[in-house]
């Protein structure tokens, strides 16, 4: 389903997102950042447990 926006903005707690583009392309690009700071979010636990073994 192609829905057309001109712009997507996102609040959060630390400011606004500005997503440009279609909604399909808003939840491609939001999907692609999660994936990122979950993959931060590992990365970081696996040091952390790691310096306190």
């Amino acid at each position: 389903m192609e829905i057309t926006a001109v712009a997507v903005s996102l609040k959060k707690k630390r400011g606004l997102t500005y997503y440009s583009g279609n909604y399909d392309q808003f939840a491609r690009q939001r999907a692609a950042a999660r994936a990122v700071q979950a993959a931060a979010a590992k990365k970081q636990d696996a040091r952390r447990a790691h310096l306190q073994s």
